[in-house]
């Protein structure tokens, strides 16, 4: 599952199961990885670097292996998801 359109825009398709598993309370690094898995979630690293950029939370974005950022992506995407109901890709 791609998480974004060639203009970095948010594709549809992150299962509700996924989104609870992914946002709950506590360490969800495990959670996030199984569903990673199993939706083979990828994206471009130049839109998560740039995305995750904004957050200003992450010193290691030029150095980090792309399944980190994925990681890091996805899980902010089942976050918003959780408490807005909408997620805008990786652009904002």
């Amino acid at each position: 599952m791609e998480l974004t359109n060639e203009r970095g825009e948010y594709l549809d398709g992150i299962p509700e199961d996924a989104i609870r598993d992914c946002s709950h309370s506590g360490d969800c690094d495990a959670d996030v990885q199984f569903w990673i898995e199993h939706l083979q979630v990828s994206a471009p690293r130049p839109l998560l670097e740039s995305y995750l950029r904004e957050f200003g939370a992450w010193a290691d974005l030029k150095t980090a292996e792309d399944e980190v950022l994925i990681r890091r992506a996805f899980w902010l995407a089942c976050n918003d998801l959780s408490e807005t109901g909408e997620w805008f890709g990786l652009v904002h």
